[in-house]
């Protein structure tokens, strides 16, 4: 009995989620083109540099096999050069990730609480709650790219204990510490109901990274461009699953 009222009110939550996701369209499809066009702008002068660096160590030596291995023969000064140039890549993509979810939250928090739209009062509640969004963000991201390199399970897990963290930090005002911990005993008792999403989150990026290394019709920016657009979107659809599941078991009106 219990398995089906769960089965009945998690076909309800994808059912709501995609029905918010339509209602919102424009608002959603504005929101993955522009970022994903900060980023792709950003990548043009960032990533030609990166590049310059690393194919001038590689011509001298074409027995490099990776990065880390080529990253020893660089100079002082282009190593440093090289992580300086990494971590501005991945700090505006971070803060474009940041903008991404707190705005899918801020829309559905208006839409809930039926709070005056304008714009003073929007930039104020956004402005306030992105530092500490941001470096939330910012540490998941980190650990997430650190356990994609050692192995693809550490990140996944890390990605669903602790998914409800932006979410509570926004809605309950929470400080960063308290908002993980809060996410990780919500998700430790629910992880079973967050793992098919963000499981689908990862594999969908993954076939879009796949499909746009093969096929070739347009310039790489272009591309490029296209593929973070739809990642923005999937991370938007993601963020709303994640918002709705958390008011599910939590004490927050519906959208």
């Amino acid at each position: 009995m219990v398995t089906i009222i769960m089965f009945i009110k998690e076909t309800d939550l994808f059912i709501e989620t995609f029905d918010f996701i339509k209602k919102n369209f424009i608002k959603v499809f504005f929101i993955s083109i522009f970022f994903s066009f900060i980023v792709v702008l950003s990548d043009c002068f960032i990533i030609p540099i990166m590049q310059r660096i690393y194919f001038s160590v590689i011509s001298k030596n074409n027995s490099m096999y990776s990065l880390i291995h080529t990253f020893n023969f660089m100079t002082f000064f282009q190593q440093k050069t090289f992580l300086q140039f990494s971590f501005l890549k991945n700090i505006i993509y971070v803060v474009s990730i940041t903008f991404i979810i707190e705005s899918i939250i801020m829309i559905a928090q208006f839409k809930i609480f039926e709070k005056e739209k304008n714009f003073y009062n929007l930039y104020r509640i956004f402005s306030s709650f992105f530092p500490n969004l941001f470096i939330l963000i910012f540490f998941i991201n980190l650990v997430v790219q650190i356990g994609t390199v050692l192995l693809m399970f550490p990140a996944i897990i890390f990605s669903i204990f602790f998914s409800l963290s932006p979410i509570i930090l926004i809605v309950e005002k929470q400080s960063i510490l308290l908002s993980m911990q809060k996410s990780f005993l919500i998700c430790l008792t629910k992880c079973k109901d967050l793992f098919i999403p963000i499981i689908f989150w990862f594999f969908a990026k993954f076939v879009l990274l796949i499909i746009s290394s093969i096929i070739k019709f347009f310039p790489e920016s272009i591309f490029l461009f296209l593929y973070n657009s739809m990642s923005n979107f999937l991370l938007c659809i993601l963020t709303t699953y994640l918002f709705k599941f958390y008011s599910l078991f939590n004490s927050v009106k519906k959208f």
